[in-house]
């Protein structure tokens, strides 16, 4: 079972120049207490080694993270190192038909990202995508190493 997604502008463009991406919407969840915050947005990026979310969703959602002072592990963004800390989360996909949800580690940083970034470490990993360039479409399917829940 698979779920399509149409790339989609950057927020706000609206150019007959602009680049379309494939953006998905997705829900990240405080596994204890379930409190969650919906992303309308987030670009899945095959380039990158891990899940970006900004800090303020962490701290909106109640996750527990250690202080950024002292922290060693550190993201570039636009020439720029920014902190970030893991912590495990869980995501939800859906195109409203099909849902998938599974644990993630996901970093969570100050870095002022245009998107969010699903990345390939506990996310794009878990899934067989498809990017049809051409018809700005991409399709997502779970593979062996999906470990989460689909209805």
């Amino acid at each position: 079972m698979s779920i399509r997604f149409p790339y989609l502008p950057p927020l706000g463009v609206a150019s007959p120049a602009v680049r379309y991406r494939p953006m998905v919407p997705v829900t990240v969840v405080e596994p204890d207490s379930g409190r969650f915050f919906h992303i309308n947005e987030a670009i899945l990026d095959t380039g990158a080694d891990d899940t970006v979310l900004p800090f303020g969703i962490a701290t909106n959602i109640g996750v527990s993270l250690p202080p950024f002072s002292g922290i060693r592990q550190r993201i570039i963004w636009r020439g720029l190192a920014h902190p970030f800390v893991l912590a495990d989360v869980e995501l939800i996909i859906t195109d409203n038909v099909i849902t998938y949800r599974w644990r993630a580690k996901v970093a969570f940083s100050t870095a002022q990202t245009t998107q969010p970034i699903l990345g390939r470490a506990h996310c794009l990993d878990f899934f067989n995508a498809t990017f049809r360039g051409a018809d700005r479409v991409v399709e997502l399917a779970p593979n062996a190493s999906f470990s989460g829940t689909v209805y």
